[in-house]
């Protein structure tokens, strides 16, 4: 049932009206029968053999209205396309004549399996078929949804191609039949009980989609990743609190308070082995983890911040803070459950005596406001290192952005110190949105670092450095229109040509969430009601018209005076923004915009100037938020290991949680390949906030730090 009208009044009304009549037992099957119904279309998405897909419903004739429920396809006339057939509520079954064999005059391979024992079927086998460079995969599984359910003839369609170099059976129990060298447009079959001797896939890589690479270049990092993380001796589970944003703020898109945990690294006791810092959430101590010789890492003796459990700790950094030679601790507080100026938003900077014990510095000025973003640098070029902190949203007004900080390094006699200099120096980076990621850069070469920034809701945005001022945004950075809800930011020289360039995360193209510049992601902010509280709306497009994001309960729960004018959800069901709210309303209201959602490269021209290009679409599953950015396969260039994933959205937006990780090898004129995670082994699931890698005994090692759940470490050969 969909009809919310019918549910919440018809059926009320109905039961009130029997209750009257002295029926209490009342019965709703011929209310049910008098329920309105829509019919909607149908949808057939070509495979574009990228892993992306292409809506050809209209094009394709199968999006005439109807209420279906059932379908299934088969080659009903034997001509070598996939025919269609589905069920339709009180209406006789649609059948789809498919022509695409006739017009294309494309070419196809059928495969049947016996198999052995009970199974006969051989229900659970996968079939590989491959021809020309590219391999194709289905797995036997005849169920189609409710109902449904098609042939256990499996169907390749082959296009042009007049050859099929193999057909690689594996078999449910693991063993491996083969055929090489095959005719097209007609059936194969293949009878588990002919294997003289069953062969294990175990060892074998069976790989070659189109979506990855498949180069002896890909073939020399099979294996190149092993996961260490039981014997790392990083036991450290992230254990979020129990809070929930979307209680407070009703129109939130996604949850606020899960931005941890922090993630660090450095030698803090001079043994020149790199030790690993993890944040917990509120009520979780954060800990130290230091290396020993033989790679494993074991719980630091000192733990200062073990007794400052009630912050939340989103962001870390080492570095010298008082210039005495060792590895100092900045810990920024961030999150969203207290109040603007709490005492648990202070960040905390903790000196190392260089034997990696520390202890609580007051050097840094109170900040008491939600923060994640910190990058170290020497903006004035004094020689000490500075300070720039990106504020988050101001608890309880999403999106309005809390204040971020420049802090000039003013330490002396290894006494640290930390002035706000931000209105003097910096005025626009009081403000300068929900800062993610920050990163200090030289980019003209003048000893003076600029400042990028990547945040939500706005352009990356690149502050040029003036002798020690960063009055306002470059205006000519090719960045100007790049809103995103940007997440990640890295520095790397990608292209070898001696300058930096970045890699900029954003949310991915795999959510429910679009936009372009010609229909973009919309935000309108006010206290529309006057009620004394922020109202975030929410705006996509959906069939070239946009539409506010809120469902009709959320909406009025955020704003109840509009009660009167959406009485019933019919009323609300096609409104624009317009009709929710007046001109006078609208005309108050501060607009946020996001034009793309594609993770990055920016490739730099010079000149403070830009190129962007999207990352692979392996890349663009999710999320992107941690990049370690290294030569993997020893070929000179900057290769790319990639991880993200987001779980904080709101529940009918769905989890973010498609991305597996991702290796990518750079190639010729700016060209970078993805790995296919079979070959490569790296597998980075789960919620992923940071991801870093160390040196250690036995090689580079990969830390990778998850929301709410387990670090993963990785070990590379």
């Amino acid at each position: 049932f969909t009809n919310l009208d019918f549910l919440r009044y018809d059926v009320s009304d109905a039961q009130l009206e029997e209750a009257k009549k002295g029926n209490f037992n009342f019965k709703t099957f011929n209310l049910v029968k008098k329920m309105p119904s829509n019919k909607l279309g149908s949808y057939l998405f070509r495979n574009r053999g990228d892993l992306t897909f292409e809506d050809k419903s209209q094009h394709w004739g199968v999006n005439d209205p109807a209420v279906s429920n059932g379908a299934a396809y088969a080659d009903l006339d034997n001509d070598g396309d996939l025919d269609l057939i589905v069920c339709r509520n009180n209406e006789p079954v649609t059948l789809y004549e498919n022509n695409a064999g006739k017009i294309l005059s494309a070419n196809y391979l059928r495969v049947m399996l016996k198999g052995r024992g009970n199974n006969t079927r051989s229900l659970g086998s996968k079939v590989r078929v491959y021809s020309n460079g590219t391999m194709q995969l289905q797995e036997l599984y005849p169920v189609r949804g409710y109902q449904s359910s098609v042939s256990t003839e499996l169907h390749f369609g082959l296009g042009n191609l007049n050859r099929v170099d193999s057909v690689i059976i594996e078999w449910p129990d693991g063993s491996l039949s083969r055929k090489y060298d095959q005719d097209v447009n007609r059936l194969i079959n293949f009878d588990q009980s002919d294997l003289v001797a069953a062969v294990s896939l175990a060892g074998k890589q069976l790989t070659g989609s189109r979506a990855w690479s498949a180069t002896q270049q890909d073939f020399d990092l099979k294996g190149k990743f092993v996961d260490i993380t039981r014997q790392s001796g990083l036991g450290f589970i992230h254990k979020e609190n129990a809070f929930v944003d979307f209680k407070g703020e009703v129109l939130l898109p996604y949850q606020l308070s899960r931005s941890g945990p922090a993630l660090a690294a450095a030698d803090v006791n001079g043994d020149g082995l790199p030790d690993v810092f993890l944040g917990g959430a509120i009520e979780q101590p954060s800990v130290l983890y230091v290396q020993n010789n033989d790679g494993t890492f074991v719980k630091g003796t000192s733990q200062p911040w073990s007794t400052e459990p009630v912050s939340e700790t989103v962001n870390a950094i080492f570095f010298d803070a008082d210039s005495d030679g060792d590895q100092d601790l900045y810990v920024v507080s961030g999150g969203n459950e207290y109040g603007d100026g709490s005492p648990e938003y202070a960040d905390r900077l903790f000196t190392n005596d260089g034997k990696g014990n520390f202890r609580l510095s007051m050097a840094v000025p109170q900040m008491l406001s939600s923060k994640k973003a910190v990058a170290t640098g020497d903006f004035d070029k004094d020689g000490d290192i500075d300070l720039f902190i990106g504020g988050q949203s101001v608890p309880g007004s999403f999106p309005l952005a809390a204040r971020s900080y420049l802090l000039r390094n003013d330490s002396n006699n290894g006494v640290a110190v930390f002035t706000d200099v931000t209105a003097e120096l910096a005025p626009k980076l009081l403000n300068p949105g929900i800062i993610n990621d920050a990163v200090w850069a030289d980019l003209n070469n003048d000893g003076f670092p600029e400042l990028m920034l990547a945040g939500e809701w706005m352009p990356l945005t690149l502050y040029i450095n003036n002798g020690g001022k960063l009055m306002a945004p470059a205006t000519r950075s090719g960045l100007e229109t790049s809103n995103g809800l940007w997440c990640s930011l890295t520095a790397t020289d990608i292209d070898g040509d001696g300058d930096t360039d970045f890699i900029a995360g954003n949310a991915g193209l795999n959510t429910q969430l679009k936009a372009s510049p010609a229909e973009p992601l919309e935000m309108y902010v006010a206290d529309f009601d006057d009620n004394g509280t922020i109202d975030p709306l929410i705006c996509y497009f959906i069939g070239g018209k946009s539409y506010p994001m809120a469902s009709r309960d959320e909406l009025l729960e955020q704003m109840p005076g509009l009660k009167k004018k959406f009485i019933y959800y019919k009323d609300y069901a096609a409104s624009n923004l317009q009709s929710v709210l007046t001109k006078a309303q609208l005309k108050k209201a501060e607009k946020f915009t996001v034009t793309g959602l594609s993770s990055l490269i920016l490739y730099n021209n010079g000149n403070m100037n830009f190129d962007t290009v999207s990352l692979p679409v392996t890349v663009q599953f999710s999320n992107l938020n941690g990049v370690v950015a290294r030569d993997f396969n020893n070929d000179g260039k900057t290769d790319l290991l990639t991880a993200g994933n987001f779980y904080p959205y709101r529940v009918q937006l769905g989890r973010s949680a498609a991305s597996l990780g991702s290796l990518m090898v750079a190639g010729k004129d700016r060209s970078i390949d993805a790995v296919d995670p079979e070959l490569s082994q790296f597998f980075a699931t789960g919620d992923v906030r940071k991801m870093i890698a160390i040196p250690g005994s036995s090689g580079l090692i990969i830390v990778i730090a998850k929301n709410n759940g387990a670090v993963q470490v990785y070990r590379v050969k």
